[in-house]
């Protein structure tokens, strides 16, 4: 779509090369983004794909029984006394309500709690997403634990990624933070 003015830099805000400012010539920002909103309310079907076969086959998706359930898999007797990450986070979800907090880091715990925590009881997780951050689970903890001293935090971590704060076990310690390690 044309855009129906043109965006310009303003020399005042050149001052901070890594903090330069884009702004519209005789519109505000916020009238910007109404008129954006409103043109992809009202687009033409040519600019925006029809997505409703993908939408269904998501949604199908999720109402799919997930092959990491513990109701899909078999274990054979040599694995029955293993801990299973799928089946440990499983059992955290069940177990988590809004009063608690998820941080995770790199490896498997990242990947498994993207794939069976739901959510639905109003959790939450501090995370570095796809950047997948080894060691940053217990920092993420402690940030938790001090900013909502009122939720419990819920810290799923590996051993390799523990190395690397092992030392903040003892501000865990030193100040009594509400985590579960």
């Amino acid at each position: 779509p044309p855009i129906k003015k043109p965006l310009f830099l303003e020399q005042s805000d050149v001052r901070f090369p890594d903090a330069i400012r884009v702004t519209e010539a005789g519109e505000e920002a916020e009238g910007y983004c109404q008129w954006l909103h409103d043109w992809f309310q009202s687009a033409p079907s040519e600019y925006l794909p029809d997505r409703t076969a993908w939408l269904q086959h998501c949604r199908q998706l999720q109402a799919a029984a997930k092959p990491w359930s513990p109701l899909n898999r078999a274990r054979s007797s040599d694995e029955e006394s293993l801990i299973d990450l799928y089946d440990f986070m499983t059992a955290l979800n069940e177990a988590s309500t809004e009063c608690h907090i998820f941080t995770t880091d790199a490896g498997g715990n990242y990947y498994v709690a993207g794939q069976v925590l739901t959510f639905e009881q109003g959790q939450r997780e501090l995370t570095s997403g796809s950047f997948a951050a080894m060691g940053i689970s217990l920092p993420l903890a402690i940030g938790a634990a001090v900013a909502e001293p009122n939720k419990q935090i819920l810290a799923v971590t590996g051993d390799g990624s523990l190395e690397l704060n092992i030392q903040e076990l003892k501000t865990m310690a030193f100040y009594k933070l509400n985590i579960l390690l």
